[in-house]
């Protein structure tokens, strides 16, 4: 089963180039106008520069010499370019004109068994009912699709034309498209982007995101000690608030030698103890502080890091070292969006 992208936005067909499915491209005339493409042509060369596969690019005109000369312009932007047309009296005597000349062409526009069996007579490539405008005009577009099928396989001679199905509205459609047995199918970068989506895929990634980080090493997820202020226990409540303020963070270590950590005050702290009067924005740091902070060691794993943490509703925890020194320190909020990093 072949899958190609609907779509002539290269941004898009980069996107999904580098997911390494895609086997082809199939464009129109009004992807193209709603790019703002005056020049299609030159749109395509640059897409058959840049994407190794099928590109389906329309060849229109008023009679099968009009769709013959299209079709030879349109194997002039490339050698892996299939001309689209559609099917009718002239779309037909064309298609075998050129086929006779080894140019494939995708017969397009078919909405019955009767059309897709009159295309593969012509011995068009590929042969492509619009799925989601039979549904459109009332038909029941799974029966079609599969009466196609069916009668195209049963008829060796008609075997060789490839049914594509297009007009794929949602990861539905495209469901159902898939289990026709049609050997291509085109769709839009909206339905393939949700495609590869489930909830339960979402939930089972995010369970193995957080338990690949719970059994990693603290190490591995703290913060260095550059990141958190150091105070001295004589240093005022308002320098610590300067520094805290500074660093963007809502806890500071308490070192009187800088190294060996003594205490850790927090913005909780800082809020109780001015809040009471402002006066007390000259109180020590010593007179406040929480003195044998709880704290983690660097080979301790992040899930016992977190249990400390919930347990004693604190957002940070401190990481030292044997000595008590200062290695860094682990937030909360930052394990918690890992998974989603």
């Amino acid at each position: 089963m072949r899958l190609y992208l609907d779509s002539a936005d290269p941004q898009e067909i980069r996107r999904f180039s580098r997911w390494r499915i895609v086997d082809g491209i199939t464009t129109t005339p009004t992807f193209f106008r709603r790019l703002g493409v005056s020049d299609a042509r030159a749109a395509v060369r640059r897409i058959a520069a840049e994407f190794d596969g099928e590109i389906h690019v329309e060849a229109m005109g008023r009679d099968a010499d009009e769709i013959v000369a299209a079709a030879r312009q349109n194997r002039e932007l490339g050698a892996s370019v299939v001309s689209k047309v559609p099917i009718c009296p002239a779309g037909l005597e064309a298609t075998r004109r050129l086929a006779d000349e080894g140019v494939a062409v995708n017969l397009h526009l078919v909405f019955s068994v009767n059309q897709a069996v009159l295309a593969a007579k012509a011995r068009a490539a590929y042969v492509c009912p619009l799925v989601g405008r039979m549904s459109d005009a009332g038909l029941d577009a799974d029966e079609v699709v599969a009466d196609i099928v069916r009668a195209l396989s049963l008829h060796p001679a008609l075997s060789t034309t490839t049914v594509m199905l297009s007009s794929i509205r949602s990861p539905e459609m495209a469901r159902r498209a898939l289990l026709t047995g049609a050997g291509a199918i085109t769709l839009p970068g909206r339905v393939l982007s949700r495609m590869v989506e489930s909830p339960l895929t979402d939930r089972a990634v995010s369970i193995l995101a957080e338990d690949s980080v719970g059994a990693s090493p603290v190490s591995s997820w703290m913060k260095g000690p550059e990141h958190l202020p150091v105070l001295q226990p004589a240093a005022r409540l308002s320098d610590a608030l300067v520094q805290m303020t500074h660093k963007g963070i809502g806890i500071a270590a308490v070192s009187a030698d800088g190294s060996a950590v003594d205490g850790v005050i927090t913005d909780g702290d800082l809020r109780r103890s001015l809040s009471e009067t402002l006066d007390n924005r000259d109180v020590s740091v010593e007179a406040v502080m929480t003195r044998d902070p709880k704290h983690v060691g660097p080979h301790d794993r992040v899930e016992e890091a977190v249990e400390l943490m919930r347990a004693h509703r604190i957002g940070q925890v401190l990481v030292l070292g044997p000595g008590r020194e200062l290695l860094g320190f682990l937030n909360l909020h930052d394990l918690m969006i890992a998974p989603l990093a």
